[in-house]
């Protein structure tokens, strides 16, 4: 579709920095970058009609790891990198919670659980597991918050309580930040993919699929695991989860957050519906794709899994299915930082956005503010 002369002018689109990606890292960094230069002309662009990659596609955990996540995590690296990780995730939560008022958000400190169900290998440790890891997160929590419950049905062999999970509602977190962006003069362009980068010079363009041009003095890549696509030297790729909404259950009573198979899946519930999402676990390499329609494999294993195992999920059936695209790698550090002159990236917040987002995106902006001349003190408290 070729743009017209009317639509080429009806917008300003030179400005001094675009944004590639409106979910909460772009939003974040957007508005972090408003309050300490509010002169900066910021265009916001995502390819989705919402920050949709995962941002307003998620489950609305406000987790930082289940015992089984985090063993696997220090299965792949120490136990001093697993601490810090959890580190950065709990610092997060807790300063989203100063941003955003708990009420905008529906915020609820409703613990989790993780349980391991028939496929829970024999003779595992689960109790010393336990011990093992509040041991190691004292320092962060200050208390014991992994504690070993009572399963509530049979077919689970354990059941793991965390007193420090939360939930909130994804969708009301980001409209939050876009209203508060737009009122800061911010531009957003929805449904506008780039496809091609033009850094050469000291002003940089994004080319978008229909036409549109995007001239700016720098960039920021915030698309997590569609980024690639645009810098195929970013060690971050695509990862889907399939996410299902199911019909009415009357009989379904679960409180809190769920996950099981090492977080691979997770559920909770949402008024008198289950949402169950995943499985990602079992189809792995297919499941690295930027692709957003739904793997029917996985959905239907999915259902499976509720039928069996969740309490007063036997008549589930499908009201809803999406999908959200994790940006992953070989490290679950985030990348942020400058990969050329007026190319900054904000990727690879490896299924954690909620907890993480507004961190990452206040290391970008010092980065970004740097770059455009400004200083800002190192104990610098970003608002929005």
């Amino acid at each position: 579709m070729a743009i017209s002369f009317w639509e080429n002018n009806i917008v300003t689109k030179e400005a001094n920095l675009t944004i590639i990606g409106c979910g909460y890292t772009g939003l974040f960094s957007a508005l972090f970058l408003k309050n300490v230069l509010p002169g900066l002309k910021i265009n916001i662009v995502d390819k989705l009609p919402y920050g949709a990659a995962a941002s307003t596609r998620n489950a609305g955990f406000a987790c930082f790891g289940s015992v089984g996540e985090l063993l696997d995590d220090i299965q792949s690296r120490s136990i001093t990198d697993m601490v810090e990780l959890v580190r950065k995730r709990w610092k997060g939560l807790q300063r989203l919670k100063e941003l955003v008022p708990e009420s905008v958000i529906g915020f609820e400190k409703s613990g989790g659980y993780e349980i391991f169900y028939d496929n829970a290998p024999a003779g595992f440790p689960v109790e010393e597991k336990i011990a093992f890891l509040n041991e190691a997160l004292l320092d962060i929590f200050g208390k014991e918050v992994f504690q070993l419950r009572e399963p509530i049905t049979p077919r689970w062999e354990h059941c793991i309580h965390c007193s420090e999970e939360g939930q909130l509602n994804p969708g009301a977190l980001w409209d939050y930040l876009l209203q508060r962006a737009s009122r800061k003069g911010c531009q957003f362009f929805p449904a506008t993919k780039i496809t091609r980068l033009e850094l050469s010079g000291s002003t940089k363009y994004c080319f978008s699929e229909f036409g549109l041009e995007f001239s700016s003095n720098a960039v920021l890549l915030a698309s997590n695991g569609f980024s690639s696509s645009l810098v195929p030297q970013l060690r971050v790729s695509p990862a889907r989860n399939n996410v299902i909404l199911s019909n009415e259950l009357p009989g379904i009573t679960i409180k809190g957050s769920y996950h099981a198979d090492r977080g691979y899946i997770y559920f909770r519930q949402l008024g008198s519906r289950l949402l169950i999402g995943g499985g990602r676990h079992w189809q792995l390499k297919s499941e690295n794709t930027e692709s957003q329609q739904p793997n029917l494999n996985i959905c239907n294993r999915l259902t499976t899994f509720a039928q069996t195992y969740i309490p007063g999920a036997q008549s589930f059936k499908p009201s809803q299915i999406w999908t959200g695209t994790m940006g992953l790698g070989p490290s679950k550090t985030p990348i942020v930082e400058m990969l050329k002159p007026g190319l900054f990236a904000a990727v690879r917040l490896g299924g954690m956005g909620v907890a993480i987002s507004n961190l990452v995106a206040s290391e970008m902006a010092a980065q970004i503010v740097s770059y455009f001349g400004s200083s800002i003190k190192t104990d610098h408290v970003w608002e929005i």
